[in-house]
């Protein structure tokens, strides 16, 4: 282990930033307690002259915690579910993915 594995380990244990979830591995059933840093913020996007501003969910999670996160796996933050989409991002040592995620709609 390095010292960024440990800062990136304090910063998600800190309770003031990292939150308790459960990580749902597409396909498989079985959910991992995981600590995650959230995000909801709005992203504006440009389309010819039209600038369309839109909510957005995004988790960062430790690559110690999730290996391998992909398209269709699925976050249970505060009672809601999220689903990744999209390619999860990993930082530039590869200690933190960024999931881009939608909220599950429950029939």
């Amino acid at each position: 282990m390095t010292i960024f594995h440990d800062a990136i380990d304090d910063i998600f244990d800190d309770e003031n930033v990292g939150e308790a979830a459960l990580y749902f591995p597409a396909g498989q059933g079985q959910a991992n307690a995981v600590r995650v840093i959230a995000a909801q913020p709005d992203v504006v996007t440009e389309f010819s002259d039209t600038r369309l501003a839109r909510a957005t969910s995004r988790f960062e999670v430790r690559a110690s915690e999730v290996a391998a996160p992909r398209a269709g796996d699925a976050i249970e933050f505060k009672g809601q579910r999220y689903i990744v989409q999209g390619a999860p991002q990993a930082d530039a040592d590869r200690l933190v993915w960024t999931l881009d995620t939608y909220p599950e709609t429950r029939a």
